[in-house]
Formats: C-alpha cells, structure tokens, sequence
C-alpha cells in the first residue's frame, strides 16, 4: 500500500491522493510511514501536515501549516480570512518552482480548501502543491476534495494480525497461552490500533490475568463496539507501570490525534503554557487595578 500511495503522489498528473478505511484500521500510520519517506527521500521541497480531527478547527490548521512553511507573519493575523490570505500567497509563490505537498489527517467531512488558505479552484480541488488526506468515508475524499486516486485501506487478515501481535509481545507466546491469543485476536476484528492494546496485555501477564482482562472485554461487548474498545484501551492503559507514560498518552487524547508528532505535541504544550502565562498576568493586572481603585477611594 505504502508504494502505492508514493507511486500516486510521484505521478504528475494527481494533484490529490487519499487513504480511507474504518477508525483504527491504521490510516494515520501508513500516513506516518509515506511522510517518513518521503522526508528521507526528499521527494517535495516543503510538507506540511495538519491533524483536521472531527471539531474543525481552521485556524489550528493554518498554525500547523505556516509552522510547516517557517510562515511567522501568520502569529500577526487573528482572523481566519487574513491567516487564509497569507498562507494563500506563500503557497503560491513557493509552487512555483518547489514541489509542496500538504498532509491532512482525519477528515471526516469536505474541508473548505479556500477557507484554510490552499489554493484550489471552484470545485474544491487543490492547485500548485499536492494533497494527501486520510478520511473513514471514500466519498469525503473523491466528490467533496476531489482526490484524484483514493486508496482503501482494509482490516489485517489472519496472518498478517498474528504477525502484528507477535512482533508487539517479542515474539512468538508461550503454547498455554495459545487459545488467550486466539481470542483476543477475534476480539480485535482485524484492527491494528486494538490489535497492539490487546498485545501489551500479554506483556508480564499470567493466565489469571489474562483470563480476567478477556472476560471484562467480554461483559463490555454488550454495551457494542465503542464500549469493548473502550474497555481494552482502559485496560491498556492501567497495565502501563509507568507515570510519564501515562501522562504522555493523556497528553495525547488532550491533543485529540491518535499519533501526535513530537513537534505538534512540543506546540501544544507551549501553547498551553503561554495561555496560563497570559491567564495568570491577567489576573495580576487585574489584582493591581482593584488596589489602585480601592486606594483611591
């Protein structure tokens, strides 16, 4: 799949290449694979990448793009419109003799390319740089951003999850715990994301453990699919030993993407910090103005 996607993206003639498939089926992965690659080939000139995320936020997007682009003038503009215009002019004048491509993560409907400040016609389509998008819905990506070639990313068969599952618990399990791995392989439906937080429970466990891990996946089935997920990823989560992992996994859910980059993370924090700078000067200013209005008195 990853050749097919780079194959697409080399082609001149695409201008947009998107990957669909069911939540956790391991689009953002594989997106994460072509952008190494592509990074390490230095196949474009400038890449940039935005998690969109179901809550549409415009502005964090241009952020994450002029960051991309080394664009500091976009922290001058509040307003989406004359964030849009600038990052549109530098996008522009760099097509023009460098190869830029644009990486959105997550769409879950048609984004408005000219509200962001990417280049496109009338019918949405991108023009100058190219586009690599990740959505669940092929139509999101073919009729609304006019993805030239759209690829359908399907769930792991048998012997590919198996595989997947011996390499995160280092090899192959002891024969006792066999029929454990059978059934929390079935449980995992083919999807890489539970396929790994099921593996991370066999990692130092005993049969009792485990046994009592599976029959709470089992009794959470009832609630449906989002509550057996949700099950296996508390479980996951309460089997790390660690507190900076855990912390760093909330951080993670905080940001809202599933495979954060160190820089957005490192953004995201600063962000964070500088608001409670802002926050606690504020309330300083705030504190001041009162005891010059109550000595005045």
């Amino acid at each position: 799949m990853i050749w097919n996607v780079m194959d697409a993206l080399a082609d001149d003639s695409n201008s947009g290449v998107g990957i669909y498939g069911m939540g956790g089926v391991g689009k953002s992965t594989l997106l994460a694979d072509v952008e190494r690659r592509i990074r390490e080939e230095k196949s474009f000139d400038w890449v940039a990448k935005a998690d969109v995320s179901e809550n549409l936020d415009i502005k964090k997007i241009q952020g994450e793009i002029a960051d991309a682009l080394d664009l500091t003038d976009m922290k001058n503009k509040e307003y989406v419109s004359g964030r849009a215009e600038l990052l549109h002019k530098r996008l522009k004048e760099e097509s023009e003799n460098k190869k830029v491509l644009i990486i959105l993560d997550n769409l879950w409907k048609g984004l408005d390319l000219k509200s962001v400040g990417i280049p496109c016609g009338h019918d949405n389509k991108v023009i100058g740089c190219k586009l690599l998008l990740t959505s669940r819905n092929k139509r999101v990506l073919r009729r609304e951003m006019r993805c030239d070639k759209a690829f359908r990313l399907d769930v792991l068969v048998e012997q590919e999850a198996k595989r997947l599952f011996e390499t995160m618990v280092g090899g192959k399990v002891h024969v006792e715990f066999e029929p454990l791995v059978d059934e929390a392989l079935r449980k995992s439906a083919g999807l890489p994301f539970l396929i790994r937080a099921m593996a991370k429970l066999f990692i130092d466990a005993n049969l009792s453990e485990l046994n009592d891990a599976l029959n709470q996946i089992e009794l959470s089935a009832d609630g449906g699919i989002s509550a057996m997920i949700n099950k296996v990823l508390q479980l996951s989560y309460d089997h790390l030993e660690s507190e900076e992992a855990k912390n760093l996994l909330k951080l993670c859910a905080a940001y809202g993407v599933s495979e954060p980059s160190v820089e957005n993370l490192v953004r995201f924090v600063l962000r964070k910090l500088l608001v409670l700078m802002l926050t606690k000067q504020l309330m300083n200013d705030i504190y001041i103005n009162l005891l010059k209005e109550k000595d005045t008195e």
